[in-house]
């Protein structure tokens, strides 16, 4: 298990380039096997998720070849969907893609063990509803003995899983398949965008109603992944804890407005230039009042990084978490750290107090990116374990905080 050492204290100042996002890397990854030819992607980000994801691709005959850290060709060779890993399948969340991949372009799919961060229940009944009503039969293996056929699909809830899974099947149909209720993060425009380009006809791109209508000879086509905002997210909400002044570049400030209301309403001053976020944090007070949601509501990945900046406020503050349930488990580490903390339900209240350094374990990917932000920002030496989890989402982070005067090891 790797740590890292950081020394805390020191607030944040500098400029960090934002990589391409970790949430629609993947998704694209398995889009790529449903076009003939080969796809490149160019601003992709060199992380666990990532890596494992084209080796899993790959163990099921796909070609997966990174030309450089950033690019990554793709093309679907000798995929077969039969028996992917299930050593593999079982440390990434997004292994749940392969679903509607296989059925979409096989007519078959075997379910996988999926893994990623254990915050509460994840199930895939809705997915599992969304192919039944497409033509699939089966439950743990699926097939489409007579072949899929359009329909009109309403998801009971957003599920950005589900929407994926529905752009994944309907891509090589056909026929008219009209879905209602669709997430609309950046991440899923993203995709939609991209099988745009592949051949796929899609109506109503970025908004909960899509009208899809597919073809079974889709090509293969570069394409450039979205910036993470949920990594620009972390490293302003970095530069809150510590009272820095920290400008991010290769940003979406659109993308990133539920935030950066929030980083306002709790003393911090931000600059958005076309492509650019400047975050002053000197008068950091916290105090918020703020609601996960589905975008374009705040992002329940940037729910963990919020709560320990605003340990780090002068006022009391309150975040209730509307998406996950079993999101508050990174918290006993920043109370280890001394935060004052009153959990009821789905709602967290942070209570102003002193932080002081700690031994932590990450316990998931954001937790983990929340144990960062606490360490950083405590007076002392602080040492956190389990940091492959974090690296799972954030590249090269040591050394983007070390350019913006962090001392990490």
């Amino acid at each position: 298990m790797r740590e890292y050492k950081i020394y805390g204290g020191v607030p944040l100042e500098g400029r960090v380039q934002i990589g391409g996002a970790k949430n629609g890397a993947l998704p694209l990854l398995f889009a790529a096997l449903l076009a003939e030819g080969e796809s490149v992607f160019y601003n992709m980000p060199d992380i666990g998720d990532v890596r494992l994801a084209g080796e899993l691709l790959c163990r099921m005959g796909a070609r997966v070849v990174w030309r450089d850290p950033h690019t990554v060709s793709v093309c679907r060779a000798d995929f077969s969907p039969d028996s992917p890993d299930a050593r593999l399948t079982g440390k990434i969340r997004a292994s749940s893609y392969l679903l509607g991949l296989s059925l979409g372009g096989w007519g078959r799919a075997s379910a996988p063990a999926t893994g990623g961060c254990n915050f509460g229940n994840r199930p895939l009944n809705c997915h599992y509803d969304l192919f039944h009503a497409l033509g699939a039969t089966g439950d743990a293996a699926l097939s489409a003995p007579r072949g899929l056929h359009g329909g009109t699909y309403t998801f009971p809830f957003v599920s950005v899983g589900a929407t994926v899974n529905a752009l994944l099947v309907a891509a090589r149909l056909e026929e008219t398949v009209e879905l209602f209720g669709c997430a609309t993060e950046p991440h899923v425009v993203d995709l939609e965008r991209y099988l745009l380009l592949l051949g796929v006809r899609i109506e109503g791109v970025g908004t909960p109603h899509l009208t899809l209508r597919g073809s079974k000879h889709l090509v293969g086509h570069a394409y450039g992944v979205a910036p993470d905002d949920i990594e620009a997210g972390t490293y302003l909400l970095a530069a809150c804890a510590t009272r820095g002044r920290v400008e991010l570049v290769s940003v979406t400030p659109r993308v990133l407005a539920p935030l950066l209301a929030v980083l306002e309403e709790g003393g911090c001053r931000v600059t958005c230039g076309r492509d650019s976020v400047l975050a002053d944090a000197g008068g950091w007070v916290g105090g918020t009042v703020t609601e996960t949601a589905p975008f374009p509501g705040f992002p329940t990945d940037l729910q963990p990084p919020l709560v320990a900046a605003l340990c780090f406020g002068t006022r009391a503050a309150t975040v209730r978490e509307c998406v996950w349930a079993n999101r508050f488990r990174y918290t006993a580490a920043l109370e280890k750290m001394g935060a004052r903390m009153d959990i009821c339900g789905d709602t967290l209240t942070v209570f102003p107090t002193e932080m002081h350094p700690a031994s932590m374990e990450a316990t998931d990917l954001r937790g983990g990116a929340a144990m960062v932000i606490a360490a950083l920002a405590a007076r002392g030496r602080s040492t956190l374990e389990g940091v492959e989890l974090i690296e799972r989402g954030y590249e090269n982070l040591p050394r983007k905080l070390r350019g913006l005067g962090a001392e990490i090891l």
